[in-house]
């Protein structure tokens, strides 16, 4: 079985460090909760695009971004069963930060060989995808995995179905996928 994980806010926690990095740095007061929508510049409304993604473009900010514990526990298990890859939409400035000082240190399993840089990601062949971005798993050809997040839950009153199964972390997925523990 072939299955595709985002990074992002699937197998690492970045909004988190981003919006401490981003207060720390031009004292704004935005919680994590406040991060309702894909448009970070609606949290952070007196920054510019600039000022709001420069933080990811440092290299040291990539050490603060932190696995998910059910990242830890359960990506080695998909890997020991199927061929997994991991499919992020990457800046070119943040690439080797993002993946040697992030993803490798915490997944030293995984290799290049694991790694997607993609941003239309309707374009994998897969058996499986989780993401964050419901948009991301609308054109999908595998099943579909949403994982929770403030910024995606407007996506429910939609008419329009992005995902078949809405969960919140990689427990969840494993147990969908798996057919439980």
């Amino acid at each position: 079985m072939v299955i595709v994980f985002d990074m992002d806010d699937v197998l690492v926690d970045l909004i988190e460090p981003w919006v401490q990095e981003l207060n720390s740095k031009y004292g704004t007061h935005v919680s994590w909760n406040d991060i309702t929508q894909w448009d970070m510049k609606i949290a952070f409304p007196t920054l510019t695009w600039e000022q709001i993604f420069s933080v990811l473009y440092e290299p040291e900010f990539w050490d603060k971004v932190q696995p998910y514990k059910e990242a830890l526990e359960y990506l080695p298990k998909f890997y020991k069963k199927h061929k997994i890859y991991i499919a992020t939409a990457a800046h070119t400035k943040t690439i080797d930060a993002k993946i040697n000082r992030c993803l490798y240190k915490h997944f030293p399993f995984l290799t290049e060989d694991n790694i997607i840089m993609i941003r239309d990601k309707s374009l994998l062949c897969c058996d499986w995808i989780i993401d964050d971005n419901p948009e991301n798993l609308l054109l999908s050809p595998g099943q579909t995995i949403c994982i929770d997040k403030p910024w995606n839950r407007s996506y429910e009153n939609r008419k329009q179905t992005y995902y078949e199964y809405r969960v919140n972390n990689l427990k969840d997925v494993y147990n969908i996928i798996e057919g439980g523990e």
